[in-house]
């Protein structure tokens, strides 16, 4: 069966696909986007387009490309639409960076040695590790949803995690505090910075886990044989 694709409707400005035999308004063609323009019968829609298209898609497998059509580009967006938590915009970021250079390949022939010069091609530093994370959850994702079986980057490693070589001072923890205008922003990196605990960490806290009397963050026991934490 022909997979549907996005295409352009001059008249409306706007982007369509023909989904279980009706004609599907996608959106507007953004402001700012590149022209609508055709390339060998592939319309080049606006990532946000894509994101509407792509999710639009995964809730019927049966208009998912085979393991041997589907894009490195499509793989990517089918995961940013399937994720829906706060941690979006952080794999959204490493993921539509990874796209520009690979997104047209076919996913089934990526080779590690992509995601080398992927890495070589943007300046990190420290944050290569998590790029290597969010782009090896979206392709381990796509194995377990039977879309790209078996995961081609499967063995690539991620790269070791850097070790901070300095500490803010004194005096410029108390200036980037002076410079936050929200009191509960600035309560929330005072937090941090006197518990060294993650921000995901303190964004869980509640009053439930408050012990006046200790001074301390109790915590309930998570995993079987662990003590419950406590943060001071």
């Amino acid at each position: 069966m022909r997979q549907p694709k996005p295409w352009f409707r001059t008249s409306k400005s706007a982007w369509y696909v023909q989904y279980r035999g009706k004609k599907v308004l996608l959106g507007g063609h953004p402001d700012g986007a590149p022209p609508p323009k055709q390339t060998n019968g592939t319309w080049n829609a606006p990532a946000v387009i894509r994101d509407a298209f792509y999710k639009l898609m995964a809730t019927d497998p049966a208009n998912l490309p085979n393991v041997g059509q589907i894009l490195a580009a499509q793989v990517c967006d089918l995961f940013l639409s399937h994720d829906e938590k706060a941690t979006y915009a952080w794999y959204k970021h490493s993921l539509q960076s990874f796209s520009p250079l690979y997104g047209r390949l076919p996913a089934c022939e990526l080779k590690p040695f992509h995601v080398t010069k992927w890495l070589d091609a943007n300046t990190w530093k420290g944050g290569q590790r998590n790029a290597v994370v969010a782009l090896k959850r979206a392709f381990n994702w796509a194995d377990q949803q039977g879309a790209l079986t078996p995961n081609p980057l499967r063995n690539v490693q991620k790269p070791p995690s850097g070790r901070r070589t300095r500490i803010a001072t004194t005096e410029e923890r108390e200036e980037i505090l002076a410079a936050v205008p929200d009191r509960n922003f600035k309560e929330f990196l005072t937090a941090l910075y006197l518990t060294g605990c993650r921000p995901s960490e303190v964004s869980r806290v509640t009053a439930a886990n408050v012990n006046l009397e200790l001074g301390v963050w109790v915590f309930e026991q998570q995993r079987p044989g662990r003590r419950p934490a406590s943060l001071a």
